[in-house]
């Protein structure tokens, strides 16, 4: 079994019985569609090949009735596999979203347990790849936009001067830069 899916099943695991409520859903389904052929069965047999129908209890219909109970039986069948998905959907869905849930309620817990030191050493971006790419993009050409990001990348890795020098190469190739104004 995978990790990932070893660390999903106890969240799935707690939902069990609606995850059997929508399986149960799921087979009621498969039933209707299998009948939903019937109806049209009996009326080519019984209506347009002239044959008897298959039950005691309605071999006195006439045709047109036998056609009217074939028609109200299609739209019944219809109507309750698409009750049936409704409910499905439903059921699927809200399982989802409370697994989901909880799982994001763990995680949350899990960040909040971890120490105030943990979040400090944790780097957010990579800031001297932003450096050599900011350069790269600067021997191209002149770009006042990627003078203020090496200005910002400079500054978050504590080269403040070299981040200075940054913004004001900025500031002279435009002199109402308003990030570099503010750096």
């Amino acid at each position: 079994m995978s990790r990932v899916a070893r660390r999903i099943l106890p969240y799935l695991s707690a939902h069990w019985p609606r995850l059997a409520w929508a399986l149960v859903l799921a087979l009621f389904i498969s039933a209707c569609e299998l009948l939903k052929p019937w109806p049209l069965k009996i009326v080519i047999d019984s209506v347009l090949g002239g044959q008897p129908l298959p039950w005691d209890w309605a071999r006195g219909w006439s045709s047109s009735a036998v056609l009217l109970a074939a028609c109200l039986a299609i739209v019944a069948l219809h109507a309750v596999v698409g009750a049936l998905h409704v409910l499905s959907n439903y059921t699927t869905i809200e399982v989802g979203q409370r697994m989901v849930n909880d799982l994001r309620s763990d995680l949350y817990a899990h960040l909040h347990r971890l120490s105030l030191a943990f979040h400090g050493r944790a780097r957010v971006g990579d800031w001297d790849a932003a450096v050599q790419a900011n350069r790269e993009l600067l021997e191209l050409g002149s770009d006042t936009d990627a003078y203020n990001r090496l200005g910002k990348a400079l500054a978050e890795l504590g080269r403040h001067a070299e981040a200075l020098e940054a913004y004001e190469q900025a500031l002279a190739r435009d002199a109402t830069n308003r990030i570099a104004e503010r750096n």
